[in-house]
């Protein structure tokens, strides 16, 4: 095998430091792009990070200084005061640094990139390694490379444009939602659709419908949009059967059984194949997952297919990494991984939860925000809590038959209230309510 030179530049480098030596104030147009192990050179690596401490302690910058923190050994490692000098010198402009800095850190991906890729060949020729842990490993790996948050520092000037441009696209699209719409009118209406970089929670006791709720908003947004569901709790085959069965209205407890009418056949063909032709839905069923486990699963997505809406159902059954603490603050570290995500990967979080037996020891058995289980971090960390109702379940008699109740219990750029929709458990569907 011919042994190649591992990708640096060692002229990038030098104009780095060499530039902040000229004027220290070059160091914040660098630090949010570079770390001192992405400089090849081990003598620029030690100088950076130097630099940085300095620049953190108000400490100026300059060979003297520099020299001094250094202290006589390192100084003589990297090349005695005389190098500082030539890194001074052979500066040619203080305001090109972020290209060059932008060219260390391209050279420091290729290196981990290759260093990931030759750590793999090694566990291979193992045969005490599984393969598939091999090819796991290797694939999240490869994707924490370069996947860094964009700079969000804007300006007023920036800050305007960016909001008069979304003003303006909103106004010629004639002012409807911003949002991704979730299928059902009212609720895009009431919260502006679906919007990313929201976290967002559907809470109910067993029976209310939150899966129900959930794959029927799923449906409608892999329409046009993609969407990942981690379903924690049921089998590929049974969600499948579920979204047939909302997309058929073939009897949502026939249909798994295989009890189909002949005139259901067609209709099931059809609807089958119309999903399977947009494939804009990643069902994952693997139980005990955790929030790292799913976030690493969506920026591959994200990187492959993209990524608009990803549904988790539901909170109680994500394994805690955090497992010796308490479970407020294993739920509050979900639902602060949860937020973070959908910032980080621009993508709506939509998580379903339980709801505490204390709705059970009210009279009117309606659901209130301090129900959600752990509901400190819960109301802390979502843009919107909706709260699910079906009276039906707990009043025969009632006048709201067939009703779905989804109480705005929180929003955190709207108005809070209740909406009613029609729900039709025997299809898995849900409509708006019927206007008579």
């Amino acid at each position: 095998m011919e042994l190649r030179a591992l990708p640096q530049n060692n002229e990038a480098e030098k104009q780095v430091l060499g530039s902040i030596l000229k004027h220290n104030e070059a160091i914040y147009d660098v630090v949010d792009i570079l770390k001192p192990e992405d400089f090849y050179a081990s003598r620029h690596a030690l100088i950076f990070s130097t630099m940085i401490k300095m620049s953190s302690n108000n400490t100026p910058i300059d060979m003297v200084t520099l020299a001094n923190i250094l202290g006589a050994d390192k100084i003589q490692a990297i090349g005695g005061v005389s190098y500082l000098a030539e890194l001074f010198a052979e500066v040619i402009s203080t305001t090109t640094i972020r290209k060059y800095a932008e060219i260390v850190r391209d050279k420091s991906e290729r290196r981990k990139v290759i260093k990931t890729c030759q750590d793999a060949l090694d566990k291979v020729y193992n045969d005490e390694q599984v393969v598939k842990g091999i090819i796991g490993t290797l694939e999240d790996e490869l994707l924490n490379v370069g996947f860094e948050n964009e700079n969000k520092i804007l300006t007023d000037e920036e800050l305007m444009e960016k909001t008069l441009t979304m003003i303006q696209e909103n106004y010629e699209r004639g002012g409807d939602i911003t949002g991704i719409s979730t299928g059902l009118n009212s609720l895009d209406q009431a919260t502006n659709g679906i919007v990313k970089g929201d976290f967002i929670v559907i809470a109910g006791r067993p029976s209310m419908g939150k899966t129900c709720f959930a794959l029927n908003i799923a449906n409608s947004v892999a329409k046009t949009n993609k969407v990942a569901l981690f379903e924690l709790e049921m089998s590929a085959e049974k969600i499948g059967a579920r979204r047939l069965a909302a997309q058929t209205l073939v009897n949502a407890t026939r249909l798994p059984r295989g009890k189909i009418e002949p005139q259901e056949w067609e209709r099931i063909m059809t609807k089958s194949a119309e999903i399977a032709y947009r494939n804009n839905m990643f069902t994952d069923t693997t139980a005990g997952i955790t929030m790292t486990e799913i976030k690493a699963k969506c920026k591959k997505l994200k990187l492959k297919y993209g990524l608009d809406v990803v549904i988790i159902d539901h909170l109680t059954l994500i394994t805690p990494t955090n497992t010796k603490e308490s479970r407020v603050n294993q739920v509050g570290e979900i639902t602060r991984q949860a937020k973070i995500m959908a910032k980080d990967l621009d993508v709506a979080v939509i998580m379903l939860s339980q709801l505490s037996r204390a709705v059970e020891q009210r009279a009117d058995k309606i659901p209130i925000m301090s129900d959600l289980r752990e509901s400190g971090t819960i109301e802390q960390d979502a843009d919107l809590i909706i709260l699910l109702f079906r009276d039906e379940y707990y009043n025969p008699d009632t006048e709201k038959k067939g009703i779905i109740e989804a109480i705005i219990a929180k929003q955190r750029d709207g108005r809070t209230g209740t909406l009613q929709f029609a729900y039709k458990p025997e299809y898995q569907l849900i409509t708006e309510k019927p206007k008579y």
